[in-house]
This record gives C-alpha cells, structure tokens and sequence, in this order.
C-alpha cells in the first residue's frame, strides 16, 4: 500500500525477478519460491563447458568477445535454451514473473511508476507499460557488430 500511495515510482530490478520465470541468476544459487527448487546461476551452469584459461564472467568482456566470439555465442546458447536442475527452458517462452505482474498492475491501476531501469537481458520488463531501461541491453535484439 506505501508504494500504491506514492505518487512517483522509480524501480531498479535484477536477475532475482526472473528466476520465478525459470531463468537462472548470473552469480549464485537460489530457491525458487514458486517450486522450491534450487537452481544454479547462469556462471554455475556455463563452467564446465568453458576453456580452462576462462572465467563464466569473460564471456561478457568485450575484448575477450573481440579475440574470441565463439566463447561467447557458444555460452549464450545456455540462457536461450537454457539446462539446469529444474529442466529446459527456453527464454522466449518465458512468462513474467509475480513481481513483473504486479509492476505491470501497479502501472495500470495507479500510473505511479516514472520509470524501470533493469540489469536484465530477458526483456521480461516489455510487458510492463512504463519506461524502461536494459542496463545491459537485451539479448532480443542483439546485432553483428560489423553489420550494425
């Protein structure tokens, strides 16, 4: 009710937000409320899978992409058709989470939110109808950076 009263509502989300969707979290293990699995995060699953002289973390560093991209494209792979404890996933077929439903009625019966800025790559925040902003942009609409 505090946050229904305000009148101007500003939201920072993580990854914590789409773990109930079935996407895992980047750095930790964490217990799904609404299956009370535990479910290793994205660094976790991707590991064993990696050439020893990386980390889970390099695949996301630009000049690590720029010496070798297919360390990249071969890991992403595991968050678009996702395997972990809980089974296969596929992200875009994932459906928002309890908190992106309740963002997304929070806009349309109270208009208070001015803004959500996300460090998601999901892009499970569309379906809220307020600004958004992808920190760390959005794996739908990613590009050849050569073809821009």
């Amino acid at each position: 009710q505090y946050i229904r009263r305000k009148r101007k509502v500003v939201v920072l989300i993580g990854a914590g937000v789409s773990v109930d969707s079935g996407i895992p979290d980047f750095r930790s293990q964490v217990q799904s409320s609404l299956t009370s699995n535990t479910k290793n995060g994205f660094f976790s699953i991707i590991k064993d899978y990696l050439p020893s002289r990386y980390t889970a973390e390099d695949i996301f560093e630009y000049s690590v992409f720029l010496e070798n991209p297919s360390l990249f494209y071969s890991s992403i792979k595991h968050i678009l058709v996702g395997i972990h404890s809980s089974g296969y996933y596929l992200l875009d077929q994932a459906k928002p989470s309890l908190v992106h439903r309740w963002l997304q009625t929070l806009q349309e019966e109270e208009h208070n939110l001015q803004h959500i800025f996300t460090q998601n790559i999901d892009g499970l925040e569309s379906c809220i109808p307020a600004p958004v902003t992808n920190l760390h942009g959005v794996l739908s609409t990613g590009h050849c950076l050569k073809c821009k």
